[in-house]
């Protein structure tokens, strides 16, 4: 087996291992397959070039599994509703800046919280309902 084919063989079972956790589809898997194919077929192999590109598949799995589902559409209108509902019956009251920035910190590193920071769990909006001072984090972190 050349070094390409052994840098092949290595880095599709680890896409494929990241890509069954992070819940990617067969055909996304195949793509990238054969983006390494073409990449490793035609680059001069070193170990920096290497690392660098599986480094970089990794990641977009990584991503890809950090862009967790939402509820479905109707327990997110749901939960919308009884915020807004707290929200009205508090008399649209909202927390200091301060606050606001210490909950929206939390939720920033959460491993819940969504590139488009929406939480994974409750599907809000995190920068607003982190200014709402009648809300609560779905998992009691504030």
């Amino acid at each position: 087996m050349t070094v390409p084919q052994l840098v092949y063989e290595t880095l599709a079972n680890d896409i494929k291992d990241a890509a069954s956790i992070a819940g990617v589809s067969e055909g996304d898997i195949h793509v990238r397959r054969q983006l390494m194919l073409k990449f490793l077929e035609t680059s001069e192999w070193d170990e920096q070039l290497y690392t660098a590109f599986y480094l970089q598949q990794m990641d977009l799995m990584l991503r890809k599994l950090h862009n967790l589902e939402l509820p479905s559409t109707a327990q997110m209108a749901k939960n919308l509703l009884h915020a807004v509902k707290e929200h009205v019956s508090s008399g649209w009251s909202k927390c200091t800046e301060e606050e606001s920035a210490e909950r929206f910190e939390v939720c920033s590193s959460c491993e819940r919280m969504r590139e488009d920071k929406r939480c994974s769990l409750c599907g809000c909006f995190m920068e607003l309902k982190s200014t709402w001072k009648e809300q609560k984090c779905p998992i009691g972190k504030w």
